[in-house]
């Protein structure tokens, strides 16, 4: 017994020494955490390391502060450019979208910081389906090619994070940074976009034109366009908001600029000189007549008929030939145009190395050239009947210009009454918007509300010049001149549709003759060409069609509205 004891006590006693050891006392602790270097320590350790720790789990930006003050001021200077727009009537009053508004940030691909949230919350937004100009497929730009942004609309928030289009320059775009403009697509003019790129941080601007950044500053204008830097970071200028956006207000509101200029549209109808002198006769800024401003600009847009009768031929062969814009810059012409593709063509087919496309471009320069061929007729033509109609150089007699003008304007505004009335054209518009939402009531009586002002203006501008032209006829003796009837207009539609025929048949036996030029290994050649031969030979058929359809409802004459209407739109489906 005694040595069986003994046994089980040399057992135990390992195991109870072990426990001690792995668990001390618990005054140990106690002891160590009373020691005055441990009791100052732990305090400093939580205070400073864990701010640290706090932003290592959270992004930095969502931690930096809103300067609300700052950004509303920015806001404000952009609402203070629309509402100068508004008060030039080049965009409708209910086409400017005040903040705040919501903003769908999961739609948003990049990094972005508070304030840039909060600016797009604040700021005001151009509503581009209500600047949408009649016929455009595009919307109104406003700043030298530099387009609304609106981030309401989620393709606008995925566009904010890379404006330049894919032009990765410098890393440009941080989370602090914000477009205020964005670069027009698809346009002639989009190598000279204005990009407007706000860092909220800086609260500065740089300016991105085309491919170029905007770097001096010159104080006789809102800022320079003689001198850029091209790429590098180290000579980009960023400019004081505040600042630049108060110059570019001064400069619409002093007439240095106007929307219509620096919107770079080619079809306004009217020079921009011309503009800015309508907006002063009419008492820009101070007591602006908005109403016979734009009167006066229908009437310079519908009756710019000095050359009479030639006017058409005139501008043909301003089409064909090029012309001078305001400010001596030269617009090259179809002709010029075609000749500067073919060089293009004739340097890829030297460099190309892949057959098939090679004998493709060599297609497509043949294209060109008798498309060249057959302007050059049409500009002889034209230049002939220039000669015929204006002997001497002298088309209308002075006297007589008023009376000219006045007939060109008249047309205008008999398109106008026999087109639909406003709210059947603005739910034609509003039915063809490429829009997952449904119809937008507000949108439509914005659009009727639009047109009928439009429609006024027009009214006002048509009366007031028959009353002159009129008084102008009193004393001269002269009389007005008779609008063709619905008769002769479509006999002429008739006859440029046979002269088309005769053009694409011409065409179609050109193109089988040259045919035998191309390999038969080149296969995708071959699919270009006939699809353009197929179109030279069976249009034709289908311009035959069309004289059939005219004949037929001129001699029914049971719906001779919509007749007019597709004589006065040929790109009208009728």
């Amino acid at each position: 017994m005694t040595s069986s004891t003994r046994r089980a006590s040399h057992e135990e006693q390992p195991r109870v020494t072990i426990q001690a050891t792995r668990t001390p006392a618990p005054a140990t602790w106690f002891r160590g955490l009373q020691h005055p270097f441990v009791a100052f320590a732990i305090p400093l350790v939580v205070l400073f390391c864990s701010p640290a720790l706090y932003r290592l789990a959270v992004p930095s930006s969502s931690l930096r502060h809103i300067d609300e003050h700052k950004l509303q001021e920015i806001a404000s200077l952009l609402d203070d450019i629309y509402a100068t727009f508004v008060k030039i009537t080049f965009i409708p009053p209910t086409a400017v979208k005040r903040g705040p508004h919501w903003i769908n940030t999961t739609a948003i691909p990049c990094e972005r910081d508070p304030n840039v949230l909060r600016l797009m919350e604040i700021m005001p937004y151009v509503d581009s389906i209500e600047v949408e100009e009649e016929n455009e497929v595009q919307r109104t730009d406003w700043l030298f090619g530099g387009e609304f942004l609106d981030y309401r609309q989620p393709h606008h928030l995925v566009k904010g994070c890379n404006p330049l289009r894919g032009k990765q320059v410098n890393s440009y775009m941080t989370p602090a940074t914000v477009a205020l403009t964005s670069w027009r697509t698809g346009e002639w003019n989009n190598d000279r976009t204005f990009v407007f790129l706000y860092d909220v941080l800086r609260n500065s601007i740089r300016i991105f034109k085309g491919d170029r950044w905007v770097t001096y500053r010159d104080e006789d204008e809102p800022y320079s366009t003689g001198r850029h830097t091209g790429h590098d970071p180290d000579r980009e200028i960023w400019f004081d908001a505040p600042t630049l956006l108060r110059r570019v207000l001064g400069a619409y509101q002093s007439l240095a600029w106007t929307p219509w200029e620096t919107s770079n549209r080619e079809d306004w109808g009217v020079d921009v000189n011309i503009i800015k002198k309508l907006l002063r006769k009419n008492g820009w800024p101070n007591s602006f007549d908005s109403d016979q401003f734009n009167a006066d600009f229908f009437r310079a847009k519908y009756s710019p008929c000095k050359r009479g009768p030639a006017e058409a031929a005139y501008r043909r062969i301003e089409e064909l030939e090029g012309k001078i814009n305001q400010g001596e810059d030269k617009e090259i012409g179809y002709i010029e145009h075609s000749k500067q593709a073919i060089l293009s063509y004739e340097d890829q087919i030297q460099n190309e190395l892949d057959e098939q496309e090679r004998w493709v471009l060599v297609v497509k320069a043949q294209l060109k050239r008798w498309e060249i061929a057959r302007h050059e007729a049409e500009l002889k033509a034209a230049k002939e009947e220039v000669g015929r109609l204006c002997p001497d150089g002298m088309c209308v007699k002075d006297e007589d210009v008023i009376v000219w003008e006045f007939y060109s304007m008249e047309k205008e505004y008999e398109k106008a009454q026999r087109a639909l009335p406003p709210k059947k054209t603005c739910e034609w518009d509003l039915t063809s918007i490429v829009d997952w939402d449904p119809p937008d009531p507000v949108l439509y009586r914005n659009c009727v509300t639009k047109r009928k002002r439009e429609a006024y203006w027009l009214q006002l501008a048509y009366t007031q010049f028959k009353t002159e032209t009129l008084q102008h006829c009193a004393e001269t003796g002269c009389t007005l001149l008779p609008q063709p009837t619905l008769e002769e207009l479509v006999s002429a539609r008739i006859q440029d549709l046979e002269e088309h025929i005769i053009h694409d048949q011409t065409r179609a036996v050109t193109m089988y003759d040259w045919r035998p030029t191309l390999p038969e290994h080149a296969e995708k050649a071959q699919i270009l060409f006939e699809m353009e031969a197929s179109g030279a030979a069976n249009g034709p058929w289908y311009i035959r069609d069309l004289i059939d359809d005219l004949k037929k409802r001129l001699v029914d004459g049971s719906d001779k509205a919509r007749l007019w209407r597709c004589i006065d739109d040929p790109n009208r489906v009728c």
